[in-house]
């Protein structure tokens, strides 16, 4: 049902028409529409499917499914149980022997009130390399009405060989390290002045890793070649750490059924072009799943199958523009006590010991507080590991 483009329209056709009352469109038989969303992958390891209702545009929030049997199907008779892991979660180890490419995958899903619903097969494709990932200096604002800041847009180039997908789309992971203002060389203390020498360093490194939210699709379905180049992907600002000392990105190649890219390829139009009207909510977009005790109930989301294909690519700061900067203003310390005990300090003296001493804020002496951890990720590298 085209629940959001007829809300869509009834809003156009009112603006339209001059009135001054505001409409507010009747969406009771709407809401709670189940959703299922999740796919299955070709890596070993664990598939995850997540089950939940929609809510009503007036209050939007994440609404699980909780005690439904999942079950996924292949059409060699293989069938996969999943258990429920959080609330509407529902997972499954499946080894790399069921994984294979032209193998087609269905899900059955029945909810704890005994409804039953399912998808219909969707077929895996064979997933082509990762290509070439680089970046672009260019400036971009978050709307027309904000000022525009300096950057990095990545970009891919999709080369892949005939015989292989002509539907993709990338999920990617970032990964940043960045940096305490402050070694940690002293410390306050029940009245004492802790000299650290040498300074504590395991505090001044952290990392964040992060799922960047977006959709990114693309075909070369009615290209001559199955390739398409500077295809983009997520802008970095200045504005933001991480380009402070050096960004990764893993980027995710999923290959996509040509009824799994229509539906992606709506959905992210729906979600990013169409603005705040669908921001919360399950677009319309049309996906494989349906109900077998009621075929005219809608049901939102998509179960398909993908091959991977995965890359990570390094950035360090060598940036011409300014990179934003956490900022940690020093108070003088002229009395112990003005400040919460303990607290770190540094010296303000040339010799780089003694009175007077300052204070920060603890983020500018210990990264964890910023949200990252100390421990480096067993990827990362150093700059001389190119």
């Amino acid at each position: 049902m085209q629940v959001n483009k007829t809300i869509f329209y009834f809003i156009i056709i009112f603006i339209g028409s001059g009135c001054v009352e505001p409409f507010t469109p009747d969406l009771n038989e709407y809401k709670e529409l189940l959703v299922i969303t999740g796919e299955i992958t070709s890596q070993e390891g664990i598939q995850t499917v997540n089950i939940s209702r929609s809510s009503p545009l007036s209050d939007p929030q994440y609404i699980p499914e909780q005690g439904c049997s999942v079950e996924v199907l292949d059409n060699k008779g293989n069938h996969f149980d999943y258990s429920e892991t959080d609330p509407g979660k529902y997972s499954c180890y499946i080894e790399q022997q069921f994984l294979s490419i032209g193998t087609n995958y269905k899900i059955k899903v029945t909810t704890s009130q005994g409804k039953e619903y399912q998808s219909e097969y969707d077929s895996m494709a064979p997933a082509a390399p990762v290509d070439s990932i680089y970046y672009k200096i260019e400036n971009r604002s978050a709307s027309p009405t904000e000022p525009s800041f300096p950057g990095i847009q990545i970009y891919l180039d999709l080369k892949a060989p005939e015989n292989f997908a002509k539907n993709y789309l990338w999920k990617l992971e970032e990964t940043w390290e960045y940096r305490s203002k402050y070694l940690i060389t002293f410390r306050y203390e029940d009245g004492e002045i802790i000299h650290y020498e040498p300074t504590i360093d395991s505090l001044w490194a952290c990392w964040m890793i992060k799922d960047i939210h977006g959709l990114y699709t693309e075909s070369t379905e009615n290209l001559l070649q199955n390739q398409k180049k500077q295809i983009p992907l997520n802008f970095v600002s200045n504005q933001s750490p991480r380009l402070q000392v050096r960004y990764s990105l893993l980027v995710k190649q999923y290959s996509l059924s040509d009824k799994a890219y229509e539906y992606w390829k709506r959905q992210r139009i729906e979600t990013q072009e169409t603005g705040e009207l669908y921001d919360s909510q399950p677009t319309n977009a049309k996906g494989n799943l349906f109900c077998v005790n009621n075929p005219d109930e809608p049901v939102l989301g998509f179960f398909g199958a993908s091959a991977i294909a995965e890359k990570r690519v390094f950035f360090d700061n060598k940036f011409y523009f300014q990179i934003f900067n956490f900022i940690c203003e020093i108070d003088t310390i002229v009395n112990y006590n003005d400040f919460e005990d303990p607290y770190y300090m540094i010296s303000l003296a040339d010799d780089g010991f003694g009175a007077p001493f300052g204070t920060a804020r603890e983020e500018c002496f210990d990264c964890t507080k910023r949200g990252g951890t100390n421990i480096m990720p067993k990827f990362w590298k150093t700059r001389n590991d190119d």
